[in-house]
């Protein structure tokens, strides 16, 4: 599988949600999520079974407070999809394969 993975717990002002929006960047995914969400699972397992060629940030909701905020994340799981450091889409919620193929047609 092609997906890349990067875990984002905890980290330091200079290091959060500025980095994204400054960065060049050509496309990526933040997905919001926390260890005791059920549907993150449930999206993570969803997320396994698809060949995703687009890189996966993974952002925990209860380490870093500021991403959350800076992206207004009101529920978990929340993927949202960035192209050169701009939001494109979100999705919120545990959603199916097709669900989330859908939402990656507007990363084209």
């Amino acid at each position: 599988m092609s997906v890349s993975k990067t875990e984002r717990g905890g980290s330091s002002p200079s290091s959060s949600a500025n980095n994204y929006k400054g960065e060049n960047m050509s496309t990526k995914i933040l997905k919001f999520e926390a260890s005791w969400c059920g549907p993150c699972k449930a999206l993570s397992a969803t997320l396994d079974t698809l060949n995703i060629e687009i890189p996966i940030e993974k952002i925990d909701v209860d380490s870093n407070d500021s991403m959350s905020q800076e992206y207004q994340i009101r529920g978990v799981p929340t993927l949202i999809l960035m192209k050169d450091g701009k939001e494109v889409n979100r999705l919120i919620g545990a959603k199916t394969a097709d669900q989330i193929r859908e939402f990656l047609k507007s990363a084209a």
